[in-house]
């Protein structure tokens, strides 16, 4: 049998939605999107007010999850108030009734370091060449723009 040599490029590519998945599933993020698409789901001025934290769903179920969301303090009857527009916006975006119920944890966090995946907040990191190069070898668009979000997330946090 001939065995053909991959790049890194690809290896990673192959490899990473697998890990993803295995991690989002772990974490309850049967919707990965939720969490990576939040702000685009229910609007920056929400989005600044509360993170998903996990999507539950019942055993065998793909749908009608319970969303918890960790809220700032100062918040928290904002959103309780706002959670059927919430779940609704949650459900257009999906299409079907992904989560029929929200979970409210009120944390007490500074605005600024709020844990946000946006991608304004990715702009100011700068990949090598070298990276760049290797992502250009990525055919998949989303593929590629997911790792290069995630290299400058990486290289946010421990840089």
């Amino acid at each position: 049998m001939k065995q053909t040599k991959l790049s890194s490029a690809q290896f990673i590519a192959k490899l990473l939605p697998k890990i993803v998945k295995t991690t989002f599933e772990k974490k309850g993020f049967v919707q990965a999107a939720i969490l990576l698409e939040w702000p685009q789901i229910i609007g920056p001025e929400m989005s600044e007010k509360c993170i998903p934290e996990k999507l539950v769903f019942s055993r065998g179920k793909k749908g009608e999850g319970t969303l918890h969301l960790n809220v700032q303090v100062s918040s928290g009857l904002l959103i309780e108030y706002g959670a059927p527009l919430i779940i609704d916006k949650i459900n257009s975006y999906f299409g079907y009734q992904a989560v029929t119920r929200i979970k409210i944890k009120q944390v007490l966090y500074k605005k600024e370091v709020l844990p946000s995946l946006n991608h304004k907040s990715l702009k100011n990191i700068t990949l090598t060449e070298e990276e760049l190069n290797h992502l250009n070898q990525i055919p998949s668009h989303e593929l590629k723009e997911a790792l290069k979000s995630y290299l400058i997330q990486y290289k946010k946090f421990f840089n």
